[in-house]
């Protein structure tokens, strides 16, 4: 199927008009709050670092960090403290299924986390562009071949990118717009990029002429029947060449949006919400900066022969004002002074404390940051807060896990899974490609191909990280206050131990608490355990049922002997007071 380039740069065209409205705003945004980040409706220059002198406060771009620092803390930790592939419940809890998913997100972890990945990178980049501007996206895609890392991922700068929504308002479309020098474009796209243009400035040496590239990732409208869900299309803009036309088996450009309108493509922000105390901010800062020269260094007047001034007042620090001396105002000035005292700038400090305050909140410090470590709290106290800080997290957290993390690591599963990293099916075609290159396959247990054909996902995700126990904390507390509270009443009411599950409950706390996979034993193993502990119990039952009956015969034996010896003596006593033989009452029958 050719590729219409026309029609592609006509679309951009108009994607790229939409766009225009919002450039400004990231403009004053990347000004004032994250200025590495300029250049939408400016031209930029290497080496320019953006030290403009008319902005004069920091205070947002100090909130923004720490917005982004907290988020990533919250949402991502290394060595597999984020997430997990899980078994789906539908699946027994085996010792076979056990140990192929612990190989899954062994595999998994430890693609994302390569060194030569690029994930940390990404993913932080992402979120400042996604906290600040309210638009982020970022690239996964298969690393190239002969590579010993299996994934890539890229951040994709909203300075470059075009998005389109479909009807349901989710990106199904991208369009991205950079630039090569010669040497680049070759070394990325070979030999079909050597044009005329290219070739010259490749003989000249000439690394300062850069070609402009337009890159497409839209839905694959083939109407054949194809693995690649997602065709791929570079193309040279000025000589209208297609460079590369590939697909992949998903959207490998993950959009997401911070905050959104709904008919926007593109998000909002805390960025956004931080623009207007920020401007407002600047400009006391300025004027307290303009007091505190003008204290240091006052204006002053000098006594003259000529006219006050010319007409000008220097209110400058350090200014001076001739003042005509044959004026009749100023009989008895002294020939020099000061002009004037400043204010007092106490209510501009004032409105500065605020309106820092003020921006901090719009980027949540105080909710994402602990809300009060400087007095003691007892444990109830800290989990109000604890829960405070989900009610006030939580949709941050669930729209970042939604729209970016969970996005990002099923396109890697599906990336590791079409190379057979994640298991394969016993005589498949993968099984035999990796056997002959050497390879040990990791094969998919009989169970979990069974769920897979009858369409259930044998890869769900389970997020273990801080945020996801965050968004959990009430099911925790929920679950200690139900067992405190059948403990505590079950020695008037002993039945109330009965409603619980207790079999469930240590997986469920596990589960709650973000505990390491390996810490509780499959239900296999349990259910192995389990019933030895019961014929354990029941064996130390019988040898204390058994010692327990000895120890009474051997009591009743002794009481036996004592009731004899007893009798007997009697027995002798009587004889003694009848003169022998029986007694009285024997004596009477």
């Amino acid at each position: 199927m050719g590729v219409d380039v026309s029609l592609i740069k006509k679309e951009f065209s108009a994607v790229k008009a939409r766009r225009s409205p919002w450039e400004n705003v990231w403009e004053l945004i990347a000004r004032y709050i994250f200025q590495r980040k300029q250049g939408f409706t400016t031209i930029s220059a290497p080496g320019d670092f953006y030290t403009h002198e008319d902005v004069l406060d920091n205070t947002a771009g100090q909130a923004h960090q720490t917005m982004v620092s907290s988020l990533d803390g919250a949402l991502w930790k290394n060595g597999g403290r984020t997430f997990r592939v899980k078994r789906p419940r539908q699946a027994r809890d085996t010792e076979e299924i056990r140990k192929f998913y612990a190989e899954v997100n062994a595999r998994a972890q430890g693609a994302m986390e390569h060194e030569n990945a690029g994930w940390g990178t990404a993913r932080q980049e992402a979120l400042s562009e996604g906290t600040s501007f309210g638009t982020d996206a970022i690239g996964v895609f298969k690393a190239r071949p002969g590579q010993k890392h299996k994934v890539e991922y890229r951040a994709m700068p909203l300075k470059n990118l075009y998005v389109v929504e479909d009807a349901r308002g989710r990106v199904i479309k991208e369009f991205y717009e950079y630039e090569y020098d010669a040497f680049q474009l070759v070394d990325e796209y070979g030999e079909v990029a050597k044009t005329g243009k290219v070739k010259a400035a490749l003989d000249k040496n000439n690394r300062d002429t850069k070609f402009k590239t337009l890159w497409l990732v839209r839905p694959n409208e083939s109407k054949e029947k194809i693995k690649q869900s997602y065709e791929s299309i570079h193309i040279l803009c000025e000589d209208d060449l297609v460079l590369r036309h590939s697909g992949f088996s998903g959207n490998s450009i993950i959009v997401s949006r911070f905050y959104k309108n709904e008919g926007e493509e593109y998000g909002r922000s805390p960025g956004y919400n931080a623009l207007s105390p920020m401007i407002e901010l600047n400009g006391v800062v300025e004027i307290i900066t303009q007091a505190g020269e003008l204290t240091a260094l006052p204006s002053w007047y000098v006594l003259d022969d000529g006219t006050f001034g010319n007409g000008t007042i220097d209110r400058s620090p350090g200014g001076v004002i001739p003042i005509d001396v044959t004026s009749s105002r100023i009989t008895g000035m002294a020939p020099i002074g000061q002009i004037g005292t400043v204010g007092s700038t106490m209510p501009l400090l004032k409105l500065m404390e605020m309106l820092v305050q003020e921006i901090k909140m719009h980027f949540l410090n105080d909710k994402l940051t602990d809300l009060n470590n400087t007095t003691r709290m007892t444990l109830g106290e800290a989990q109000i807060r604890n829960e405070l800080r989900a009610d006030n997290t939580g949709a941050i957290f669930s729209r970042q896990l939604d729209e970016k993390f969970t996005p990002v690591i099923r396109r890697t599963l599906a990336i590791l899974e079409e190379e057979g990293d994640l298991g394969v099916e016993p005589g498949s075609e993968q099984f035999a490609q990796l056997t002959a290159a050497g390879i040990e396959p990791l094969v998919i247990p009989d169970e979990l191909l069974e769920l897979r054909d009858q369409g259930i996902e044998i890869y769900p995700i389970e997020y273990i990280s801080p945020a996801a126990r965050i968004l959990r904390s009430e099911e925790i507390r929920g679950l200690i206050s139900t067992w405190q509270f059948a403990a505590t009443f079950s020695a008037a009411a002993p039945e109330l131990m009965l409603w619980i599950n207790k079999r469930k409950t240590m997986p469920q706390v596990a589960e709650l608490y973000g505990a390491p996979e390996g810490t509780l034993v499959s239900e296999e193993e349990f259910e192995k355990n389990f019933a030895e502990y019961k014929q354990s119990m029941a064996q130390q039952q019988q040898i204390q049922a058994a010692a327990i009956a000895a120890e009474i015969a051997k009591n009743q034996a002794s009481a036996n002997q004592q009731n004899a010896q007893a009798t007997a003596t009697q027995s002798g006593m009587n004889g003694l007071i009848n003169g022998g033989g029986a007694g009285p009452g024997d004596m009477l029958t």
